[in-house]
């Protein structure tokens, strides 16, 4: 009955070919974005119920017709925003140390979701030949993060009826504080070696001045201006000239060498 009132509001908000000229994307994530909230005064709902509410918004996922932005919007507002109270929960159970009475009572009004059917639900629409295979990839990655969740919530389970005996006597702000030391020193010793590294690279580069003087020559060589043309033929005329005295010089050495 319910999904029976539902799926009009659906169809007339969301399908492209009703509501392209009427409802912009801003207002289609707005809907989106606000649906988990109103959800949420729901909290007895069973999980199978508020995966059958969450059906047409996955159902919207296998229209490729829809926008990127309102795609993308789906999966984070409705779906990702699930895995996230998920994880925060967990978190908050592991280490709650507060009135376990208070703690059963928020629990029991929470939402609660049936991870295994949204995981499964992700991946039948994902698997569909007709979405483009981008938009394929993304659904198999969220429906792979939901049976995750799936099973770490027998896990935590287990966790509940078995006590663990490790004590570690650590606390997690000074595991926190090691591990951002450890960061730290690998961060130092990796700019120490680019360092190192950049200084050999610096001892067998040719020498910058022989470079600029080549480069400048060439410049010249290329110049339409006269000045710069007559520069230039000076300067080969120095050059040409200092070659003939080294030459010169040899000469001269190599025969004063076999007179003696």
């Amino acid at each position: 009955m319910l999904m029976t009132v539902i799926q009009p509001f659906f169809q007339l908000i969301f399908i492209p070919s009703l509501a392209d000229k009427h409802f912009p994307d801003g207002l289609k994530f707005h809907f989106a974005s606000v649906f988990l909230d109103e959800l949420d005064g729901a909290g007895n709902a069973e999980p199978s119920l508020v995966t059958e509410l969450l059906k047409p918004f996955a159902d919207l996922l296998l229209d490729n017709s829809i926008s990127q932005y309102l795609f993308k919007s789906i999966i984070d507002e409705i779906f990702l925003t699930i895995l996230t109270a998920y994880e925060a929960e967990q978190a908050s159970i592991s280490t709650s140390e507060g009135d376990e009475r208070g703690e059963s009572a928020n629990a029991e009004n929470r939402l609660k979701f049936d991870n295994g059917g949204i995981a499964e639900l992700l991946f039948n629409i994902g698997k569909n030949p007709a979405l483009s295979g981008d938009r394929r990839k993304k659904l198999y990655h969220v429906s792979k993060k939901f049976k995750v969740a799936e099973q770490h919530s027998e896990f935590f389970r287990q966790l509940d009826r078995v006590p663990s005996r490790i004590n570690t006597g650590i606390h997690r702000s000074k595991l926190k504080a090691a591990a951002l030391r450890l960061l730290s020193e690998e961060q130092k010793e990796v700019a120490e070696a680019r360092r190192v590294r950049k200084n050999l690279e610096s001892m067998k580069s040719p020498d910058i001045d022989v470079i600029g003087r080549k480069k400048n020559v060439r410049c010249l060589k290329k110049s339409n201006n006269a000045e710069d043309r007559r520069l230039f033929k000076h300067k080969k005329k120095l050059g040409v000239k200092k070659s003939r005295d080294i030459l010169a010089k040899r000469s001269k050495k190599r025969l004063g060498g076999k007179k003696r």
